[in-house]
């Protein structure tokens, strides 16, 4: 499946002129995980300045241990069974590809059309508003947005994620 650009985004209308933008910065993942200076104070600006970037994913490729970057010469501190160093056995690295989360979003974008073109009743049965919770389906008209009662004109489904280099959480 070939990566999406904003040329891939072919269905859209032109954006207006007439609206107001935030001049936000691309950053590298790549040169962030290499701890590239420049790139690194580019971020720090960005988040202190707008508070938002765009993340470019594009070649970014790495494997995290215990929080840390390593280069593709980097290794671990383990038994000859290959183990980590800890408690449980478990290693602690996680490898970051880029690419791969790139075409795992593309996949996701088609996964997102096929449930916006079901049936209202059958996207209901995803609804989270009985369920205690943010995450699920939430329908057209479903939230108010003045005090007129005017009902949203917007649908969504918010999916819960953990961050593999976050903790697990139950």
């Amino acid at each position: 499946m070939p990566f999406l650009s904003e040329e891939s985004f072919t269905g859209l209308p032109p954006f207006p002129d007439d609206v107001p933008t935030a001049p936000l910065l691309r950053l590298s993942l790549s040169k962030l995980l290499a701890h590239d200076a420049e790139e690194e104070d580019r971020l720090w600006k960005a988040c202190c300045d707008l508070g938002f970037f765009y993340l470019d994913l594009r070649s970014a490729h790495q494997d995290v241990e215990n929080g840390h970057a390593n280069g593709s010469n980097g290794h671990s501190n383990g038994d000859s069974n290959g183990h980590a160093n800890g408690s449980n056995g478990e290693s602690d690295e996680v490898s970051i590809d880029g690419e791969s989360m790139l075409r795992e979003a593309d996949q996701l974008f088609e996964v997102q059309k096929e449930f916006f073109q079901l049936p209202a009743e059958e996207k209901q049965k995803y609804d989270f508003a009985d369920q205690n919770t943010y995450f699920g389906y939430k329908g057209i008209g479903s939230g108010v947005i003045d005090k007129q009662g005017t009902k949203d004109r917007n649908e969504f489904y918010n999916v819960r994620t953990i961050s593999p280099l976050s903790p697990t959480r139950s």
